[in-house]
């Protein structure tokens, strides 16, 4: 609703959290009602801050809230942005539930001169969930106005292709959606460029119970270590190896203008990444045959992470050749 503004935003991501907490201390018994009345109140108040200290800011912006209270998602929304909640059915199929905010002004925070007009109060549209655990309820997602250009399928596809990692799976999205909706137009003074466009996806972990302690056996011969069919592999040491790829952004200039990385930015340098990411995904989707340990497990990995490491890696390492190929040493 409005004019965007980025001024609005950041203003608002500094100053929410202290806007719901000054609403959920009040003594008393939480319940889904009262905690409800905090969010709505909190964005009330966050709204009224914004217009009295800055009384020069015209622009708005809208939000995407999740907070959660023991086993409750609650889910607050105002303006062009969604979430949706990972669910999983007893038959392991992922789909997903998804809200949606109201849009107008009375779901927009900032935009004072509409708002004087219309004598427009903020109201979000705050929804709830119980969640079921990680396996029932893996994770969710709150999305701004660009990324509702991508279907819930295909944000699932994505996902499952990013399982936990999250800034990588927000990477791709974000990117694919800004380049949804600057060909199609339907973002006000974006029309052909690219749009800005936020996602956070939370991931739900879980719970590791303590096993009961086990009367300790005498060992008859030494353990092998590493093996991955033993349940009770032990792993000492590991080898560390990483794909570097550099970028540059700000007013200094680069220390190496001619290299490649110096006309390369942040956005370019991640996408880069997580496209070797899939890389190395789609190269194990074709092996023959399951590695027996993890030193085959190793030899299978590394020719493609080798070939990816030369190709893209601005580490030293990528030059020396394989086995040093973004050698990091041993912890």
């Amino acid at each position: 609703a409005g004019t965007s503004g980025a001024a609005s935003a950041e203003f608002c991501a500094k100053n929410f959290h202290n806007a719901l907490l000054a609403g959920i201390a009040t003594p008393g018994v939480t319940t889904s009602k009262s905690v409800e009345e905090a969010l709505t109140h909190s964005l009330m108040n966050l709204d009224a801050q914004l217009l009295a200290n800055i009384p020069e800011l015209e622009d708005g912006c809208g939000a995407a809230i999740g907070l959660i209270v023991g086993d409750f998602l609650f889910i607050a929304l105002l303006g062009k942005s969604s979430a949706f909640l990972c669910a999983v059915d007893d038959e392991g199929k992922s789909a997903p539930i998804s809200f949606s905010g109201v849009q107008g002004l009375q779901s927009s925070l900032g935009d004072r001169a509409k708002k004087a007009v219309e004598e427009a109060a903020c109201a979000p549209l705050v929804q709830m969930m119980e969640l079921r655990g990680a396996e029932k309820h893996p994770f969710f997602l709150l999305e701004s106005m660009a990324v509702s250009a991508m279907s819930d399928t295909d944000l699932l596809d994505v996902a499952h292709g990013f399982p936990l990692q999250p800034r990588a799976f927000c990477g791709e999205i974000t990117a694919r959606a800004s380049e949804l909706a600057a060909m199609a137009g339907n973002i006000p003074d974006y029309a052909g460029i690219m749009a800005p466009c936020t996602a956070l996806q939370v991931y739900f972990l879980e719970e590791k119970l303590a096993e009961p302690a086990k009367k300790a056996e005498p060992a008859f011969k030494k353990q092998k270590l590493g093996t991955m069919s033993s349940p009770s592999c032990q792993i000492l040491s590991m080898r560390l190896r990483h794909i570097l790829v550099k970028f540059h952004e700000g007013p200094k200039p680069p220390e190496d203008p001619k290299a490649k990385w110096a006309s390369r930015n942040r956005a370019e340098a991640e996408k880069m990444l997580r496209k070797a990411i899939a890389e190395l995904r789609d190269d194990k989707k074709g092996w023959t045959k399951t590695p027996k340990d993890l030193t085959e497990l190793i030899l299978m990995t590394s020719k493609k992470f080798f070939e990816l490491t030369r190709r893209l890696s601005d580490c030293d390492t990528a030059k020396k050749g394989p086995p040093a190929f973004g050698d990091l040493g041993w912890v």
